[in-house]
C-alpha cells in the first residue's frame, strides 16, 4: 500500500475554516463571480461569453488534453516559442503536480526539494518510492538558499530538483540569478527541474534592492524543465478547477500525457471555457494587477502589526505570493505555534496556519495569508492584538511541547 504522510496544512484548514470568524490563513485572491469576470476589461468576447457557455454541449471535448484556445493563451504566459501542444490542462494545480511526479519519479530515484515548502511537493515523491533530500532555506539569512548546498545534495541517481517560486509558506522569491544557478547545476548532471509556480504572477515591486520579476523556470533555455500553475490562487478563480503543466521537452510532455490519462480523461468543459475567457490578455492582466495591489496593501498592514510587537514578532517581508511567515517568541524563546493557533481559533475565531504544518523544525512560525480584503485583515489583526494583551503570556513555549 502506498503510504502518504499526513497532509497537515490541508487538514488544519479543512477542520477550521467553516468555524473561523476571522480567516487570515488562506492565500488565494479574493474570488470573482462570472458577472464580475465579464465586467473586467470587457472586449470583443464579452457579449458572446454567456450565450456560448450556456449552449455548450455537455459531452467529452474533441481535445482530451485541453481546449486548444485555452492552451494557446497559457503558452503565451511563458514565451512566444512554447508550442501550445506542450501545455496540458488538469483539474487543479495539485493534480498537475501529482501527474508530474507520477509520470517522472519512481523507486530508485533521488529527488531534491526546497524546504520549507508546499507539503505535497515533499511527500508525493517519497510515496512513489523515491529518496527525498531537502535543500533548506536559512532562516537566519532571510530564508536564502545556498547553491553550494544544492550541489552537495546531488547523487548519482538524482532525477529531479523541485522548487516552488514564489515559495509557500515564506512569500520569498528565487531571483533570476538564483534560478539560473539552479539550471546551471541541473544541466551539468542532466537533472529535471520542476517548478510549482502557482503564485508566479504575484511579485511585489521593490525600490530597495532593485528586484526584478523572475522568469518561469521553463523560460531559461534548459529543455529539461517543467512548470505547473493554476487559476485558483493568483487569478481569483478557485471555484473553477483548472490547472496546467508546461514544458519545452516533448519527452516530458508525452510521459505526463500518459500519466494524466490514468488520472482523468478530460477536465470540465465549462471550467475550461471560463478559464479561456479569464485568460484574455487584458482581463487576466487586470485580475493579476488587482491582486498584487491588494496583497501589497495587506503586506504593509501586517508589517505595521509586527512593528507594534518587536519583542515577540518578526518576519522576512514577502517579495511575492500572498502570504508571510511570522516568527512568534516569548521571553526570547520560540512559542508553541500549534498552541498559539489553537487558542486564537478556539477563543477568538482567528484562523492562521502553524509553522509545524510545514515541518517540525518550523515550530514558532505561523503562516498568514494576504489575499483577503484589507478591512477583514485589519479586523482580524485587531482581535490578535487583544489576544496578545490578555492571553499571550499563557502560550506554551516550543521547547515545552
Amino acid at each position: 500500500m502506498v503510504k502518504l504522510e499526513f497532509f497537515a496544512v490541508d487538514h488544519w484548514l479543512a477542520e477550521r475554516s467553516k468555524s473561523a470568524r476571522h480567516n487570515l490563513a488562506h492565500t488565494s485572491a479574493h474570488p470573482v463571480s462570472i458577472s464580475e469576470l465579464e465586467s473586467i476589461a470587457s472586449g470583443e468576447d464579452h457579449n458572446d461569453f454567456l450565450p456560448s457557455l450556456l449552449s455548450q454541449p455537455l459531452d467529452y471535448p474533441a481535445d482530451f488534453v485541453g481546449l486548444p484556445s485555452l492552451r494557446k493563451k497559457i503558452a503565451k504566459l511563458y514565451s512566444d516559442d512554447l508550442p501550445f501542444e506542450n501545455v496540458l490542462t488538469t483539474a487543479s494545480g495539485s493534480l498537475a503536480n501529482f501527474i508530474v511526479f507520477y509520470a517522472l519519479i519512481g523507486p530508485g530515484d533521488h529527488v531534491i526539494v526546497t524546504s520549507p515548502g508546499y507539503p505535497q511537493l515533499q511527500a508525493v515523491p517519497g510515496s512513489l518510492g523515491a529518496e527525498v533530500s531537502y535543500w533548506k532555506a536559512k532562516a537566519h539569512d532571510k530564508w536564502s538558499f545556498d547553491p553550494k548546498e544544492l550541489e552537495g545534495l546531488i547523487k548519482a541517481n538524482t532525477k529531479m530538483i523541485v522548487i516552488n517560486n514564489p515559495l509557500n509558506p515564506l512569500g520569498t522569491v528565487l531571483s533570476d540569478a538564483e534560478l539560473r544557478k539552479i539550471i546551471e547545476v541541473a544541466s551539468r548532471h542532466s537533472i529535471i527541474v520542476f517548478s510549482d509556480e502557482i503564485y508566479r504572477p504575484i511579485f511585489y515591486p521593490s525600490d530597495d534592492d532593485g528586484y526584478d520579476t523572475p522568469p518561469s523556470i521553463i523560460s531559461l533555455g534548459y529543455e529539461n524543465t517543467i512548470a505547473t500553475c493554476a487559476l485558483s490562487k493568483s487569478y481569483s478563480l478557485a471555484g473553477i478547477r483548472i490547472g496546467w503543466l508546461a514544458s519545452h521537452s516533448r519527452n516530458i510532455i508525452e510521459l505526463c500525457d500518459n500519466a494524466r490519462a490514468y488520472c482523468l480523461i478530460t477536465t470540465s468543459q465549462l471550467d475550461e471555457h471560463v478559464a479561456d475567457f479569464a485568460l484574455h490578455s487584458k482581463r487576466s492582466a487586470a485580475i493579476i494587477q488587482r491582486y498584487i495591489l491588494q496583497a501589497e496593501r495587506n503586506k504593509f498592514i501586517v508589517q505595521a502589526f509586527i512593528d507594534k510587537y518587536p519583542d515577540i514578532c518578526s518576519w522576512v517581508a514577502p517579495a511575492g505570493a500572498a502570504m508571510g511567515f511570522i516568527k512568534f517568541t516569548r521571553e526570547g524563546k520560540l512559542v508553541d505555534d500549534v498552541n498559539l493557533c489553537k487558542m486564537l481559533h478556539e477563543e477568538e475565531g482567528v484562523l492562521l496556519v502553524p509553522g509545524t504544518c510545514f515541518g517540525k523544525e518550523f515550530a514558532g512560525w505561523v503562516r498568514i495569508g494576504l489575499g483577503m480584503p484589507s478591512d477583514r485583515l485589519r479586523e482580524g489583526l485587531e482581535v490578535v492584538c487583544k489576544f496578545i494583551s490578555n492571553r499571550y503570556g499563557g502560550i506554551a513555549l516550543a521547547s515545552a511541547r
